[in-house]
C-alpha cells in the first residue's frame, strides 16, 4: 500500500515537472509581436492626456504624424543627446483647443495658470506618452512643412 502511494506521489511529481518544462520550452521558441496603434488610436491616446495635463474642453482640430524621432528632435527638441535610434518612429499629435496649464499656487492660494490654444504630445507606436508641451499661439508647430528650429 505504502508502495502504491509512493510511486502515484512519484508519477504525479514527474508530471508536473514535465508539463512546467513544457511551459517554458514553449514560451522561449513564442515571440510576442507588438502591432503598433493606428493613427485613430493614437490620437485617442493623446486626447486622453491632454484633457489630464490642461486640455480643457473638445479640441478643435486634432493633427497627427508619425515620423522618426530625429525629425521631432529638430522641431520641438534640437539639443536632445538621447542615445536612442534615431530612426525609431514617434507620434507627435498637435491638439487645437482651450488650453490652461497650472502652475504653483500665488500667495493668496489660488492657482496660476497660463493660456494657450495648443498642445502637442508625443507617443511611440504603442501609444506610450514620451512627452508634452504647449507652444506660444503665435508660433504654432506645422506638420506639413519642414521642421523649423525653435
Amino acid at each position: 500500500m505504502i508502495r502504491k502511494i509512493f510511486a502515484f506521489s512519484l508519477l504525479s511529481i514527474f508530471t508536473i515537472v514535465g508539463i512546467f518544462a513544457m511551459i517554458i520550452l514553449f514560451a522561449r521558441g513564442t515571440t510576442v509581436t507588438k502591432i503598433p496603434l493606428s493613427q485613430g488610436d493614437i490620437e485617442s491616446k493623446a486626447l486622453i492626456h491632454a484633457h489630464k495635463f490642461g486640455l480643457q474642453d473638445a479640441p478643435t482640430s486634432i493633427l497627427s504624424k508619425q515620423m522618426p524621432i530625429s525629425e521631432y528632435n529638430a522641431r520641438l527638441d534640437p539639443f536632445s543627446k538621447d542615445n536612442i535610434n534615431v530612426n525609431s518612429q514617434v507620434w507627435l499629435v498637435i491638439l487645437k483647443g482651450k488650453v490652461i496649464v497650472t502652475g504653483a499656487p500665488i500667495t493668496s492660494g489660488a492657482l496660476s495658470g497660463i493660456n494657450y490654444d495648443n498642445m502637442w504630445i508625443l507617443l511611440n507606436t504603442d501609444g506610450e506618452v514620451k512627452g508634452w508641451g504647449t507652444r506660444p499661439d503665435d508660433k504654432p508647430i506645422d506638420l506639413s512643412g519642414l521642421p523649423q528650429p525653435i
